[in-house]
């Protein structure tokens, strides 16, 4: 069995986020789940309007409610949230409000967000709002679903990209938002649709990474066998849903307790917020495997540590660091700290192979170059420098080269046009469903099974 990294930390085998839309809620049933959430010792990322629509979502047509739900004006709910990030819960824009947001609003929220003590790096677009970045741009490379898509999204516009714009704070985005939500997919562990997530898009710079969401209800989510699949496969769950829905005054839904309960006892799964997740399989896109023969070296490219490594090497004897502390378990090995820009040598007592995209096998000069989504690594674990495409890599070192676009932001992962085209049409198989059960045209095709597909659950309760 080849050698090969895992993105969760040690200990866990893989990761769970809710992403908690703001919609339908009440500062009594967020109040009532989150409280029950920190009883439990769990997380989860509350997405939030910093005020009240004062405007309907979308230019064309204008014939949408806006969406409802409480917002920061809301003094009680206002500290409240910032109580939850005290806590370590993370809070995200759903938009400035549910309606359209011109520049100085979306500011407004994000000084909002400030005072609250929240980072505000992840961000949720709202139903068809102005302000939208690239909502009508094409997000599949050209294929017979591409025109289908541009029908869906012709009544579609935003103009958040657009300098002339009153709606404009795409400079604002590139500066403080780190991740986006885009398409909805069907199974449980997010990465078999999206396994590049967070990905940066060249022809959207002012998005620094986008991200798909998991449509499941959370009880559905977190049955064991769910779970269990779920370590199994070493995934990550981002799931899309309304907590508001589970909670009111006098109490949590039983299907909420029962979830708790579930993912509490999953020693394995890593529970956290979204941003906690995503942050860490950026870390991870930054760090190659480079090997030769016996030899591993584990090089980290990128600007922050990364704590918790873990290598499956199966039955394979222990590896030993040279310059770093190495545990082995249950064919795990864990190296426990890889400092930012640096590189950690693990001594295996056996030839080896790796697998895996930031594999790299080392010639007989051990030179090797990595080639990611948006640029290449040259890696030299020689003892000489290595002149190559222009430049010279000193011994035991590596020089990164990215394409233009993604340089100021140093993103690697690029999502290829068969996992956009993927993307889209789950996304669309998804539409499709809630439209025969429903007997109806949505009333926005990226906007679907929200509060309706929670009324039966609030009425069982």
């Amino acid at each position: 069995m080849p050698v090969r990294s895992m993105w969760a930390p040690h200990p866990f085998r893989a990761g769970f986020a809710i992403l908690d839309d703001t919609e339908g809620s009440s500062f009594e049933s967020v109040r009532t789940v989150y409280d029950h959430f920190a009883d439990a010792g769990l997380r989860a990322t509350r997405t939030v309007w910093a005020f009240e629509a004062d405007q309907r979502s979308g230019l064309a047509p204008l014939d949408r409610p806006a969406g409802r739900g409480v917002t920061l004006e809301h003094a009680a709910y206002r500290d409240y949230c910032a109580e939850l990030v005290r806590r370590g819960c993370e809070l995200a824009l759903h938009g400035a409000s549910a309606g359209n947001n011109p520049r100085w609003r979306t500011l407004a929220a994000f000084e909002r967000l400030d005072a609250l003590g929240a980072l505000g790096r992840t961000f949720v677009p709202h139903r068809r709002n102005a302000e939208n970045l690239y909502a009508q741009e094409p997000f599949i490379a050209a294929s017979v679903l591409r025109p289908l898509m541009r029908t869906l999204r012709s009544a579609h516009r935003s103009f958040g990209q657009d300098p002339e714009s009153p709606w404009y704070w795409g400079d604002v985005c590139r500066a403080r938002v780190r991740w986006m939500r885009l398409f909805r997919t069907a199974p449980l562990d997010t990465l078999v649709t999206n396994p590049s997530l967070p990905y940066f898009e060249r022809d959207k710079p002012l998005v620094r990474g986008w991200f798909a969401t998991s449509e499941r209800r959370l009880e559905d989510a977190t049955t064991p066998e769910a779970l269990a699949e779920l370590v199994q496969a070493q995934g990550l769950c981002l799931l899309r849903e309304h907590l508001g829905a589970y909670g009111d005054r006098w109490g949590v839904a039983p299907q909420l307790a029962r979830s708790v309960r579930r993912l509490r006892s999953a020693p394995s799964l890593w529970v956290d917020t979204v941003e906690a997740v995503l942050d860490r399989r950026e870390r991870m896109q930054a760090v190659a495997l480079a090997w030769r023969d016996s030899n591993l070296w584990i090089v980290n490219t990128g600007d922050h540590p990364v704590a918790g490594l873990q290598l499956v090497f199966g039955s394979r004897s222990r590896p030993f660091g040279r310059n770093v502390e190495v545990g082995f378990q249950d064919g795990i090995a864990t190296v426990r700290h890889v400092p930012a820009r640096a590189i950690v040598y693990l001594d295996c007592a056996t030839p080896i192979q790796v697998a895996g995209p930031n594999a790299v096998e080392l010639d007989a000069r051990h030179h090797g170059t990595w080639t990611f989504g948006h640029g290449s690594c040259r890696i030299n674990l020689g003892h000489s420098p290595w002149s190559v495409a222009g430049v010279t890599v000193p011994p035991e070192s590596f020089h990164l080269a990215f394409d233009p676009a993604a340089e100021p932001h140093q993103a690697r992962m690029r999502a290829g046009d068969h996992e956009r085209a993927w993307l889209f049409a789950v996304h669309l198989a998804l539409l499709v469903r809630r439209v025969a059960r429903q007997g109806g045209p949505p009333r926005d095709p990226w906007k679907f099974g929200s509060r309706a597909g929670h009324a039966s659950m609030v009425d069982a309760r």
